[in-house]
């Protein structure tokens, strides 16, 4: 380089480094507050979403906690309502029958268990002469009283060439039991009723039949899931399933008695575990014995059961 250019070049450089010093002391504070705002600005956005997530959190798990609390409660409400219509019950006077009124009705008493152990007392009806077509179960409703009740269908049987076994319901009359637990009860006191018909040294020999009103109706046609093998059954004013039932129970509540019903439907499978989910028809389609159903047209309008099955061994 030439020397004038080379002076000139420090010259100005010796000129300008200074001045460049100057700008950027004087540009690096601002930098360093508009930094500092950033990260600020950043830190409060940061902050404002966790917070916004604590409050989230925080309304969901009140709101899961209000949820849980809600449903303990009705559940437990719901029980009780329901367990409060399965106590003791034992026949008022007006309404019990006895084998004297009926001519030549004969019976003997027996116990067996049921699923608890608890002793069930059972009846065999017959006359003098007899000479068996077969033998007749009957299962009793609900709330009215035990078997007692329906002593004139067991003379109008007997009358009519057939052995007839009757028995106390869990809870019922002379059969053991603080509460009869729920409907399915009615079901699996039918079955354990029929194990003992099955093992009698007499009435084994007979083709096996079944009568049964409301309760005792739903639980004749129901126990065909686990006993498909009765050759009959004859139900009046039953229903199809203990949800139908529920519906009807409640069906003065309005939409609210939608919730109870879903609450016993819960406690009673915990209770009845498979039998809880046994139907009417369902024990239809298992079985291949006769049906006959009995029913008002008031009852098929309040949801009872109707014959839906349609192989025409049912008659409605």
């Amino acid at each position: 380089m030439h020397p004038v250019t080379q002076q000139r070049v420090s010259t100005m450089l010796t000129a300008v480094v200074p001045a460049v010093m100057i700008i950027i002391h004087q540009i690096e504070p601002l930098a360093y507050i508009k930094n500092e705002k950033y990260f600020a600005f950043r830190s409060n956005i940061i902050y404002s979403r966790n917070m916004a997530l604590k409050h989230k959190k925080r309304w969901i798990i009140i709101a899961g906690l209000t949820a849980i609390i809600a449903f303990a409660v009705l559940f437990t409400l719901s029980a009780k309502m329901y367990n409060a219509m399965f106590g003791r019950v034992i026949t008022p006077d007006d309404r019990r029958r006895t084998p004297y009124e009926f001519k030549n009705l004969e019976v003997v008493e027996c116990t067996f268990a049921s699923n608890h152990g608890q002793k069930l007392a059972g009846y065999t009806y017959t006359k003098p002469g007899l000479d068996p077509a077969g033998v007749i179960i009957i299962a009793h409703g609900l709330g009215n009283g035990g078997q007692c009740v329906y002593m004139d269908a067991a003379d109008y049987f007997t009358s009519h060439g057939y052995i007839v076994f009757s028995y106390d319901a869990t809870a019922m009359d002379k059969s053991e039991g603080s509460t009869a637990y729920g409907m399915e009860q009615g079901v699996i006191d039918l079955s354990y009723a029929i194990n003992y018909v099955e093992q009698d040294s007499v009435m084994k020999k007979y083709p096996l039949m079944l009568f049964g009103h409301s309760w005792g109706a739903y639980s004749v046609c129901t126990v065909l899931n686990v006993h498909p093998e009765i050759k009959a059954v004859a139900a009046v004013s039953g229903f199809n399933a203990t949800e139908s039932w529920l519906k009807y129970a409640f069906s003065s509540m309005g939409i609210i008695g939608a919730l109870p019903t879903f609450d016993t439907l819960i406690l009673e499978k915990i209770k009845f575990g498979k039998y809880a989910g046994y139907t009417a028809l369902s024990g239809f389609a298992k079985s291949k014995a006769a049906i006959m159903i009995i029913q008002s047209f008031t009852q098929m309008q309040h949801g009872r059961m109707t014959a839906k099955y349609s192989e025409k061994k049912i008659y409605s």
